[in-house]
């Protein structure tokens, strides 16, 4: 699971963000709801993987990663693969 960034600064290319370990990855998925976890199941199928998540209003919302393409699941399950977020 990962979710990265990258940019070049003098032709090297840098890591913003570090790759889970699996032990993350269980701690994350085991602060979602049961239909974040559906809603991830089915987004699995398409090569997406649970990258990490944000905490709002007592909630956390899921963010997924396949490849460019971000997803959101909020606590009800509902997928958004259009989000309004940018990662760093």
């Amino acid at each position: 699971m990962v979710a990265l960034a990258k940019y070049n600064t003098n032709s090297v290319t840098e890591d913003r963000r570090q790759f889970n370990n699996i032990s993350d990855t269980n701690e994350i998925w085991n602060i979602l709801t049961l239909a974040q976890k559906v809603a991830l199941n089915r987004l699995n199928q398409f090569g997406y993987r649970l990258a990490f998540t944000r905490a709002s209003d007592g909630t956390y919302l899921a963010i997924a990663i396949c490849d460019d393409t971000i997803a959101t699941i909020d606590f009800e399950g509902e997928v958004n693969l259009n989000p309004k977020i940018k990662i760093r």
